[in-house]
């Protein structure tokens, strides 16, 4: 689908890994062919989201929160 090869379809995970993975097969059982458009922000939350994504061969952007609490 040439049409659609500047289009990206973003996803935002804060520990929501299965509901996550559950959007992104849902997207992907109606559209395969975008897969390569699919780019994830993940939180770096040790849930396991991480590696889904790199088995998957999903796209991500990953932010730490390194601010201090007090």
């Amino acid at each position: 689908m040439d049409k659609f090869k500047d289009l990206t379809i973003a996803f935002s995970s804060r520990n929501i890994r299965d509901y996550l993975i559950l959007a992104i097969e849902s997207f992907l059982y109606f559209y395969p062919e975008l897969k390569d458009n699919i780019v994830v922000f993940d939180d770096d939350f040790r849930d396991g989201t991480k590696e889904w994504l790199h088995k998957n061969n999903i796209k991500t952007i990953t932010w730490s929160d390194h601010t201090k609490k007090i």
